[in-house]
């Protein structure tokens, strides 16, 4: 994944299936390890601090009876943060970001699941979530300068290029893929 974020982008990682996507952002976390540290943020909808860590360690190649202490340094010192709701609604997450990015100088954002963003409308049928969700992600990826990950799956059958050639069929909101900067598959990363 893209470390240069002067300009701001917003990416949508696709993934086949649900539990392929806290994978790709684990392994994507654990590059990092090696090279210079970027500060981060995850907003994940199923799992807290304690776990993601835990799992950050395994993917590291880290096991209770080979703890190599200058890894387990770095993970210690590392800028990275993990925010864990059951749903966001697109306001509230949009101040999250924005309070983020300020207080800790973040440069990364991960969305581990779009699903689970929803936008509060007295006319819930008249707005597109995905065009809403879209348009202010792509906003703030720029405006802020950083990088915006969405991680997305779905379990509808298609090849690599179709889903790549289709998004807005395999990716859910609907209308979201729109505001992408890039889509990316997730055995291309």
């Amino acid at each position: 994944m893209s470390n240069s974020n002067e300009q701001g982008h917003f990416k949508i990682v696709f993934c086949r299936k649900s539990e392929e996507k806290v994978n790709v952002i684990w392994k994507d976390v654990a590059k990092q390890f090696d090279g210079g540290q970027i500060p981060t943020i995850i907003y994940s909808t199923k799992r807290d601090a304690k776990e993601w860590t835990k799992n950050l360690i395994q993917i590291a190649g880290i096991t209770p009876d080979k703890l190599e202490e200058d890894l387990l340094q770095k993970i210690s010192g590392k800028h990275l943060y993990i925010s864990s709701i059951q749903s966001y609604d697109i306001g509230y997450l949009s101040w999250l970001i924005l309070r983020d990015t300020e207080k800790q100088k973040i440069k990364k954002v991960y969305i581990e699941s779009p699903e689970a963003l929803n936008v509060s409308c007295s006319d819930e049928e008249s707005t597109a979530t995905g065009v809403v969700a879209g348009t202010i992600l792509r906003h703030l990826a720029v405006s802020l300068g950083i990088e915006i990950i969405l991680v997305s799956s779905s379990d509808i059958p298609g090849s690599e290029e179709k889903v790549l050639e289709f998004p807005t069929v395999f990716i859910e909101p609907n209308g979201i893929s729109d505001y992408a900067d890039e889509i990316v598959y997730f055995d291309n990363l």
